[in-house]
């Protein structure tokens, strides 16, 4: 699902994603079940200054009791130099 709009100076673009996975290689403890859900955004002001969020959480069955889950925050800043009026 994706999501684009500007407002005013603002630019805004968001995007939101699962996954799912089932593997089943014949054998005796062989089945993997795995999922994935993950959240971006991205922010931009005055085609100069950007802002990117980003959450992540990916599960799985390979690993441990307690331990199936992982969830990773990104956060990324930008500044875009050469659309200063003071370099220009």
């Amino acid at each position: 699902m994706n999501y684009t709009n500007s407002f005013g100076k603002f630019d805004v673009y968001g995007q939101a994603k699962w996954d799912y996975e089932y593997r089943d290689s014949y054998g005796i403890n062989t089945t993997v079940y795995s999922q994935n859900a993950s959240w971006y955004s991205h922010i931009g002001y005055n085609k100069r200054y950007y802002l990117d969020l980003a959450l992540v959480g990916s599960g799985t069955s390979l690993l441990a009791p307690g331990h199936k889950w992982a969830f990773s925050p990104t956060v990324s800043a930008a500044w875009v130099l050469s659309e200063e009026k003071m370099l220009n």
